[in-house]
């Protein structure tokens, strides 16, 4: 979750460095964890929006 919000990291890099072998199976533990997709609770976070 903290790498989510390190700017400059895209989801995609991010999923590699995390040993994921795809983007969209990061995507789909990532969404099931916390009940929204890493991008949207990037912005959620990053601009105190609240999920929607």
């Amino acid at each position: 979750m903290e790498l989510l919000l390190e700017k400059d990291w895209t989801i995609s890099r991010i999923a590699q460095e995390t040993g994921f072998e795809s983007i969209h199976y990061f995507t789909r533990v990532i969404t099931r964890k916390i009940g929204v997709a890493p991008g949207k609770f990037r912005k959620s976070q990053l601009s105190d929006i609240p999920f929607s």
